[in-house]
């Protein structure tokens, strides 16, 4: 009778590690990986500053974003700054600058490879309202510019800060994750599964009273 009640906890366990991913507070869309990318660099010339709004479907605190990143052949994204505030290049809601070591390869094209990186962010924000996030100052192991995956060329909300002006640009690729655990449901065999064992545990207390 004790296998079946350590089967039963085994099955509870499995249960708890079933709410543990980060709940996604806003999804912009995957990377695309073939719309080319806006500058978000810091080079010689002065920074590349891009900033994309979203509106959270709850409000949270601030865990991760995961964005999409492009950088010339064989190199990879080292860095950048991040901000979120309740403007365009706002930092109200908070800001840091992040060495990224979450990186995976994604994609290339005849220049350039394309990866998914996440950094770390911090702040709070409520369901409903209107953020930006602005990603700056990036940098990579060749030392030339790191590009924000485009997401919808024809989607002009995104705005950018160059040396040489203020631009509308197209909307880019980034997913923003809060504190607060998601509900992973089990599927369906996982549920008999446990409707059996519950069963056999109720079977086995009869029997022994």
């Amino acid at each position: 009778m004790g296998h079946r009640f350590k089967a039963l906890a085994l099955a509870a366990m499995l249960c708890a590690t079933a709410v543990a991913q980060a709940m996604t507070l806003y999804d912009n869309g995957p990377v695309v990986g073939t719309l080319g990318g806006v500058d978000i660099s810091l080079l010689s010339t002065g920074s590349f500053v891009t900033s994309n709004p979203f509106v959270p479907v709850a409000g949270d605190k601030l865990a991760s974003a995961t964005v999409g990143l492009w950088v010339d052949r064989g190199a990879k994204p080292i860095g950048l700054q991040w901000a979120i505030g309740t403007y365009a290049f706002g930092s109200d809601i908070g800001s840091n600058a992040w060495t990224l070591s979450s990186l995976s390869l994604v994609g290339t094209s005849d220049r350039y490879d394309i990866w998914t990186a996440s950094f770390g962010l911090s702040g709070v924000v409520e369901a409903g309202n209107t953020y930006w996030l602005t990603l700056y100052d990036a940098t990579s192991s060749s030392g030339r510019p790191v590009l924000w995956d485009i997401r919808d060329r024809d989607a002009l909300t995104a705005q950018q800060k160059t040396p040489y002006g203020l631009n509308k640009t197209p909307s880019n690729s980034f997913v923003i994750y809060g504190r607060t655990p998601d509900p992973v449901p089990l599927p369906a065999a996982a549920w008999l599964l446990l409707s059996g064992l519950g069963a056999l545990g109720f079977i086995g207390r009869r029997r022994t009273h």
